[in-house]
């Protein structure tokens, strides 16, 4: 009993520090988000740890306040982290907020191959372009700005709020 008092005390704590964002998502299932181990006001997804930021910034500044909580942009890497990500938004927000996740242009070539790459080194394989996206204009990569949970590239100086991500 000894032991179980403290960790139940400190389970209290956690639960009550922030309530956890949940939707009911497109299949009628109700999506729950639990708090982070000793992070109360980030969350779980996936393999890591999630908080949205309300505060619109540019690219830059977003990068810069990842990092200053020890964390990155969000990387996706796959159709279920986008899928996650869309749903934790929509949670967060009540709507399908415009959002800076962690990819940018590292090259450019006039003939519009643009490659990319995630503030956290990662190199996507998988992308969730809007139709006829990427474009010129634009090295810094959005989410839901023409649809759920599809992708634009837009102007780093632009502000817009942002989800920052580590692994757990």
């Amino acid at each position: 009993m000894e032991k179980v008092l403290p960790v139940l005390v400190m389970m209290m704590a956690v639960a009550s520090a922030a309530p956890a964002p949940a939707l009911l998502n497109s299949i009628g299932n109700v999506r729950r988000f639990s708090p982070c181990p000793d992070r109360p006001d980030w969350f779980v997804l996936g393999d890591r740890c999630v908080k949205y930021f309300t505060d619109e910034t540019d690219f830059t500044s977003a990068v810069l306040s990842c990092r200053r909580n020890d964390a990155y942009l969000i990387s996706i890497c796959d159709l279920a982290t986008n899928e996650a990500l869309h749903d934790f938004i929509q949670a967060s927000t009540g709507h399908q907020a415009k959002i800076w996740i962690g990819g940018f242009t590292v090259y450019h070539n006039p003939g519009w191959n643009k490659k990319y790459l995630y503030i956290d080194g990662e190199i996507p394989a998988w992308y969730n372009w809007y139709p006829n996206y990427p474009t010129q204009a634009g090295r810094c990569v959005l989410m839901n700005e023409h649809g759920a949970g599809k992708w634009s590239n837009g102007n780093c100086e632009d502000n817009n709020p942002y989800v920052c991500a580590f692994k757990i």
